[in-house]
């Protein structure tokens, strides 16, 4: 019992140390705050500038039998269902990318002459019969270029760039090639499968090939990014022109800044 008086008597000598600084605390709040010769305004009044959240509500109105009405506001709850959307956009956007990506070895191979077979929907493909170096590194980086080749056409056109899939597709190509590069360099992969073990034995090493294939991408994410409205995408003079060469042909990348 006596424990209980003296909680209370602690509680009570606290709510009167409360309410003795209240009224100063109060006036404080209320001077101007002087720094020197600059005389900045109170802190009460600071406080009252900073932008309040802006709620979002539902109204209920109920009318009853005798005419009278009732209404009553209820706080609108956060929807993750646009957020969901916009995931399985930009997952989509990523997926597609990927077969993009072995649509460009198989357009490689019919442009270079060369003859591939892909093995099962893993993407895994080989060459059949002999392929020269020139046919393998066609067939290897078109792979690559494929993609980056739609992303520049989706960022100069007039696609909505706010879209999810959009971005997602555009963004595919440096996130692709970033994963390939690291499993490259861990070991993670294959090197019958390696697009970038077959560019190198045909003459396409990879200080050449990593640069390539992670700076164009990135400078794209960049561009697609880099506004926050994401819609006004600068523009760059970009042209694709066949060139016959052998039997095949091959493409040539005119970009200027």
């Amino acid at each position: 019992m006596a424990q209980i008086k003296n909680k209370f008597k602690r509680l009570g000598a606290t709510l009167c140390t409360l309410l003795a600084t209240a009224g100063p605390v109060n006036a404080l709040a209320n001077e101007p705050i002087v720094f020197g010769n600059k005389v900045k305004a109170p802190i009460k009044h600071r406080l009252s500038e900073i932008p309040k959240p802006e709620l979002d509500f539902n109204y209920h109105q109920e009318t009853f039998g005798d005419g009278s009405q009732n209404g009553k506001y209820s706080l609108k709850k956060k929807s993750t269902s646009n957020f969901l959307l916009n995931l399985l956009g930009f997952g989509a956007g990523l997926a597609t990318e990927v077969g993009v990506h072995e649509l460009g070895h198989y357009l490689g191979a019919k442009a270079s002459g060369a003859n591939m077979k892909f093995q099962n929907l893993s993407g895994r493909w080989n060459f059949e019969g002999q392929a020269s170096d020139s046919q393998k590194r066609i067939t290897y980086a078109s792979g690559f270029a494929l993609p980056m080749i739609v992303s520049e056409a989706l960022l100069n056109s007039n696609a909505p760039k706010d879209n999810f899939y959009v971005k997602g597709l555009i963004s595919a190509p440096f996130i692709h090639n970033l994963l390939y590069v690291m499993r490259d360099l861990t070991g993670m992969i294959n090197n019958q499968y390696n697009d970038f073990e077959g560019m190198s034995k045909a003459g396409l090493k990879r200080e050449i090939t990593y640069p390539l294939m992670l700076g164009i991408p990135a400078f794209q994410v960049y561009r697609l990014w880099k506004n926050k409205e994401s819609k006004k995408i600068p523009k760059y003079n970009f042209s694709i022109n066949p060139v016959q060469r052998g039997n095949g042909f091959m493409a040539k990348f005119d970009y200027r800044f």
